[in-house]
């Protein structure tokens, strides 16, 4: 049996700088512990870093899945500048070319129907080879600048692997974003095909 790889709703692309945030890749790593809570459903990791271009970061991230709705999540970030200003670029979007690295199915399972930006929002409709079962993956970001929220336009991505929103944002010494990712699935099983985008 084979299991269909949905797009990825909760991917993030992040900048500062110019430079990819990666741990993997960072000058120095002062600090980072990570937790995962199995009695309240979220996965959070917590460090602090050097880039190579001498930003320090104190980055904290939260991944959360309810079993109260089945349908959604939630991602949050949080940066916190700690030694300068920085432009910071940040793009939440939707994976569209899931695949299982140890697959050995060459062929998609699923077509690309349709992809929708709206406001904060993104939306991808896709469908299920040989089946016709349809999927709506989506996501809606929220951010906040020092606790207060903070109302930029993103700018549309739009690629063959990728739907995305990019926002770009100068802060300060100290100065703290937050981003919050609320996202999922429904699927033509659960709600009529006309009415995935809407629900």
């Amino acid at each position: 049996a084979k299991t269909v790889n949905c797009p990825v709703w909760g991917s993030y692309h992040i900048a500062v700088d110019g430079e990819i945030l990666d741990i993997h890749q960072a000058k120095r790593v002062d600090r980072f512990s990570r937790e995962l809570n199995m009695k309240e459903g979220y996965y959070r990791r917590v460090f602090s870093i050097e880039m190579n271009n001498g930003a320090q970061l104190e980055v904290e991230s939260t991944r959360f899945i309810s079993m109260d709705i089945e349908q959604v999540g939630a991602i949050q970030y949080t940066i916190k500048c700690l030694n300068k200003g920085v432009e910071l670029s940040v793009t939440p979007h939707i994976q569209l070319d899931a695949v299982n690295k140890d697959s050995n199915w060459k062929e998609p399972f699923t077509a690309q129907v349709n992809t929708f930006h709206e406001y904060h929002r993104i939306y991808h409709l896709s469908r299920v080879l040989k089946t016709g079962f349809d999927i709506c993956t989506f996501n809606s970001t929220r951010l906040q600048l020092n606790h207060q929220s903070l109302s930029i336009d993103g700018e549309k991505i739009s690629t063959d692997n990728t739907a995305g929103l990019k926002y770009t944002i100068q802060l300060q010494q100290h100065d703290e974003l937050t981003l919050t990712t609320f996202g999922g699935y429904i699927n033509s099983t659960d709600f009529p095909k006309e009415h995935l985008q809407e629900n």
